[in-house]
């Protein structure tokens, strides 16, 4: 990470999200610019340790080279994955055909409904506008 100021600004970052999103969110610290390590503020260990003790899963990335961009959608998509199938097995959630404590079947595609998505993109627009 190159600037420690943004470093120092994840705490206050963090518990916004955590005070307003679903406690089940998959979240992931990415700490971009790895191509500039000449430049870097904050060691790879130190993110690291912030992730491991906010339980928090962690990358560090260079969309100047693209390296490691695709696995972190990759591991965070995974990470939903194992959250919604461990709230299905509970019977948290409906499965995929409205069945609640069905389990998913191994490689099972994630769907979003249309419907709902688009929902959800006129009540951002709704919020964002006032």
């Amino acid at each position: 990470m190159s600037k420690k100021l943004t470093f120092d600004s994840i705490d206050r970052w963090l518990k916004e999200l955590r005070d307003h999103a679903d406690p089940n969110i998959a979240i992931m610290l990415v700490g971009n610019k790895k191509d500039l390590s000449h430049l870097r503020a904050v060691t790879s260990e130190d993110a690291a340790m912030y992730a491991r003790v906010n339980k928090l899963n962690f990358i560090e990335t260079s969309a100047l080279d693209s390296s490691n961009v695709e696995d972190a959608f990759k591991n965070l998509l995974s990470d939903i994955y194992k959250s919604m199938s461990k709230r299905q097995s509970q019977g948290n959630i409906p499965a995929p055909g409205g069945v609640p404590g069905a389990k998913p079947a191994a490689g099972q595609a994630l769907i979003v409904d249309a419907a709902t998505s688009n929902r959800s993109r006129q009540q951002q627009k709704q919020c964002c506008q006032n």
